[in-house]
């Protein structure tokens, strides 16, 4: 009898370590309709061991970021001319470079009355990577005064949306709260009554989908969060279904709405890992990896740092070998690229 009991203590005590060391992850229910991953990586693992560098394809990118100006080019030309430069270095993964390129652009643009938006937006998305933040929502801010100044109403959402985006990003939650509304109020109120709105509604309401949700999980309401962001998902989803009707009619292209949905996905990934809901979150960083090599291949920087948002979590699962296998993988794509590592 004595020795029952002290089995009886043990297995209470193994009973009690065992519920306060398994991660939160296991404990928590699943999403309605969840299916859980493999096991292992090996399926990721394949796909990126099958795939090799294109020389062909980098040398090209590499003599198109290196390229030297064109001589007695107008302002025009220098501005166009700087933006592809700097987007091409961006795709070798060389921030650095795409920074440079993109001020110098607005700066002969704005000397010659030239349009730089599209280069003040890159400008503040790069300064946004590198830490600059304060840069970064100046520009933000440039780029909606001139969205304002040429009434683009189509370009509102996603101006007031980046904004609302930067201001969570500087703890400044009263500013992106601000934004928020007013990118929640244009889509409403504004252009429920344009032309386009059955095409490119959806997309506009995920960028309003995507603030609010930002905002929540920066406030800790991760269940409001994370419907907010389910939705973003699933309207970016949609915008990509429509994309080819969205590019005969000169609103984006393929790529854009893809990289949009891609970069949705990933963040609910993060809503869900906050929430130690580690396999859920591993579900759809794996959508998104998945989708990031169809479309782009292993060797990118946005592919290298998928491959690095998977690997985070798999080590906060406590898989250790796969996380270090990825994180080796983002290291030799950004060798292989040339890309600037911080």
């Amino acid at each position: 009898m004595v020795g029952h009991r002290i089995r009886q203590q043990c297995l209470a005590l193994v009973a009690t370590w065992l519920a306060a060391v398994v991660p939160a992850a296991a404990q928590q229910p699943a999403a309605p309709g969840f299916v859980a991953p493999p096991r292992t990586i090996s399926d990721i693992t394949a796909i990126l061991d099958q795939q090799k560098p294109d020389p062909a394809a980098v040398a090209k990118l590499r003599e198109l970021a290196d390229a030297k100006p064109p001589e007695g080019a107008s302002p025009a030309d220098l501005v166009d001319f700087l933006f592809r430069r700097g987007m091409a270095a961006e795709q070798l993964g060389r921030a650095v470079q795409k920074r440079a390129d993109m001020k110098e652009s607005v700066r002969i643009g704005r000397g010659a009355g030239v349009n730089t938006l599209q280069s003040v937006f890159q400008w503040a998305e790069v300064e946004n990577r590198l830490g600059n933040q304060r840069l970064a929502n100046q520009l933000y801010e440039e780029r909606l005064a001139m969205v304002l100044a040429a009434n683009s109403q189509g370009n509102l959402p996603a101006a007031y949306s980046n904004l609302a985006a930067a201001y969570v990003r500087a703890g400044d939650l009263v500013r992106a709260h601000d934004y928020a509304e007013k990118a929640a109020k244009v889509v409403n109120d504004e252009l429920s009554n344009n032309r386009n709105w059955s095409l490119v509604n959806e997309n506009w309401r995920a960028q309003v989908e995507r603030a609010r949700a930002l905002i929540a999980m920066a406030e800790g309401r991760y269940t409001e969060a994370e419907q907010f962001q389910r939705e973003a998902v699933a309207l970016s989803e949609k915008t990509v279904e429509k994309a080819p009707m969205l590019s005969q009619l000169g609103v984006g292209n393929q790529a854009i709405y893809e990289n949009f949905r891609e970069v949705n996905i990933f963040d609910l990934a993060a809503i869900l890992e906050k929430q130690r809901r580690l396999v859920e979150a591993e579900v759809e960083a794996r959508r998104a990896l998945l989708s990031q090599l169809k479309r782009r291949g292993k060797y990118a920087s946005e592919t290298a740092n998928g491959v690095s948002n998977l690997g985070r979590i798999l080590s906060s699962q406590g898989r250790a070998a796969e996380a270090q296998k990825l994180f080796e993988v983002a290291a030799e794509i950004y060798r292989e690229t040339g890309a600037e590592q911080s």
